[in-house]
C-alpha cells in the first residue's frame, strides 16, 4: 500500500480519530489506527476503545489499495509535526515510510489481521441538523458524572418521542435538560443511553457537518421490540461514529422534578450576572460556596474568607416573593457553568426553599414566557452564616 495526501486534510480526520483512542487498550491492536485505500483512491481511517469506532474517509492520490495498522498516537504526533504539505506513505516489510519534504520517519507495523471486527454502523433512524446537536451536547455535557465512565450518571439519555428529542444528563448535583427538534423516517417513542465522556467529544467533532444521520439498532424479545437501543450510530459525508449503548431503563426518572410548584422566583440578566459569578469563584475555594442575598430590588454576591480573600458584589435583579429577602448558596463552578448554558437574556431562578433544588430557565426578558427548550437543577450547599 501507498498513497500521498496533504497534511491539512489528514490531520483532522486523525486528530478525531486518536481521540478515542483508550490509553491501555484491552486489546493491543486498540492502540491502533487503521488506514485502508480502496480501489478507486478513497481512504477509510478507522480507530476504536471497544465502546465507540470512528471511521474517516479522505481522498487520495498516487495510491496503491492495501491496509495498514499503526501506533495511533505516535502516528498522530508524527503526520502532526511534518511541514505543511503532501504527505508520502509507503508501506515495506516490517515498517511503513512517512515523508514530507525533507523529513523521513519509518513506523512499525502492527498485526493487522488482529484488528478486531467492529460492529457495524446501525440504520439511520432520522436527520438531525449538526450546529442543533452540535449546541445541545455542548449544554447537556456539563452535567454529565465524570468520575466513573462505567455508571449510567457518565450517560447522555435521548429521549425520542417523534419529532422532539430531549437529552437529559445528571451527576447528582445537577441536572441539564435539552429540547431540539428532527426529522425521524417514522414515528418514533424510544430513549438511548450513550456514553457522554467518550462520545461527547466526537460526537461534536462530526456535528461540523450541516446535516447528521441519527442510527439506531433496537433489538426484539418474540419479534416485539425492545425498549432500549443495542446500537448507536451517527454519520455524515465522510465520517461516522458507532457506539454502544448503556440500559437506558436503569436511568433516573428525572422528569418529575421539572413539574415541581416553586415559592419564589428571582430574574437577573445573564450579562450582569456572569461577571459578578466569575470574579467571586476567584476568592471563592473549590470546596466553599457562592452566597446569594436576594432582595425585592437587587441580588447580593459573596465569596470568599474575609481573613484571606473575600468578594460583596451587589447586581441588580427582581425578587419575586412573599418573603422580603433570602439566602442561597451554590458551588461556584455548577453555577458559572449553568449560567452560562442559558442562551437567553434573562436568568430565572425557581426556588421552593433554600435547601431544595433550584430550576435555572431562560427569558428573552423578564416579563415574557420562558425558554422550554433548556432548563438547568442544581442543588444548593447547606451554608451556615
Amino acid at each position: 500500500m501507498k498513497f500521498k495526501i496533504e497534511k491539512n486534510v489528514l490531520v483532522p480526520a486523525l486528530s478525531k480519530t486518536v481521540a478515542i483512542l483508550a490509553a491501555r487498550p484491552l486489546i493491543p491492536s486498540l492502540a491502533g489506527i487503521r488506514l485502508e485505500v480502496n480501489e478507486s483512491g478513497s481512504m477509510e481511517i478507522t480507530g476504536s476503545n471497544g465502546d465507540i469506532s470512528i471511521v474517516n474517509r479522505v481522498e487520495v492520490e498516487e495510491f496503491e489499495p492495501g491496509g495498514v495498522l499503526l501506533a495511533g498516537k505516535q502516528l498522530f504526533q508524527i503526520v502532526q509535526s511534518l511541514p505543511l504539505g503532501v504527505v508520502s506513505f509507503e508501506e515495506q516489510e516490517a515498517k511503513t515510510l512517512i515523508s514530507s519534504a525533507a523529513a523521513h520517519f519509518s513506523l512499525a507495523k502492527m498485526a493487522f489481521d488482529q484488528y478486531p471486527e467492529l460492529p457495524k454502523i446501525p440504520e439511520s433512524i432520522g436527520q438531525i441538523e449538526g450546529p442543533v446537536l452540535r449546541d445541545a451536547l455542548d449544554i447537556v455535557l456539563i452535567s454529565v458524572d465524570k468520575n466513573d465512565d462505567n455508571s449510567v450518571l457518565s450517560g447522555i439519555l435521548f429521549k425520542i418521542d417523534n419529532d422532539k428529542i430531549t437529552l437529559f444528563t445528571t451527576d447528582k448535583y445537577r441536572i441539564s435538560k435539552r429540547i431540539i427538534s428532527w426529522k425521524p423516517n417514522q414515528a418514533l417513542e424510544k430513549s438511548i443511553l450513550v456514553k457522554g465522556n467518550t462520545l461527547g467529544a466526537s460526537a461534536k467533532a462530526i456535528a461540523d457537518n450541516p446535516q447528521i444521520e441519527l442510527r439506531a439498532t433496537f433489538g426484539q424479545i418474540n419479534k416485539k421490540p425492545i425498549f432500549d437501543a443495542q446500537l448507536f450510530g451517527l454519520s455524515a459525508e465522510n465520517e461516522q461514529i458507532t457506539s454502544n449503548v448503556m440500559a437506558a431503563d436503569m436511568y433516573p426518572p428525572l422528569e418529575q422534578l421539572f413539574e415541581m410548584e416553586f415559592l419564589h422566583d428571582l430574574f437577573v440578566e445573564k450579562e450582569k450576572i456572569l461577571p459578578s459569578l466569575e470574579r467571586a469563584a476567584i476568592v471563592a475555594q473549590s470546596n466553599t460556596a457562592v452566597q446569594l442575598l436576594l432582595s425585592r430590588e437587587s441580588l447580593i454576591v459573596k465569596a470568599g474568607d474575609a481573613a484571606e480573600a473575600d468578594i460583596n458584589e451587589q447586581v441588580p435583579a427582581i425578587f419575586k416573593s412573599e418573603l422580603k429577602e433570602m439566602k442561597i448558596s451554590f458551588s461556584p463552578i455548577y453555577l458559572l457553568e449553568g449560567i452560562r448554558a442559558i442562551p437567553d437574556k434573562w436568568v430565572h431562578l425557581k426556588i421552593l426553599e433554600p435547601v431544595k433544588a433550584v430550576q435555572f430557565v431562560g427569558h428573552s426578558e423578564h416579563d415574557q414566557p420562558e425558554n422550554p427548550n433548556f432548563t438547568y437543577v442544581l442543588v444548593p450547599i447547606f451554608f451556615n452564616g
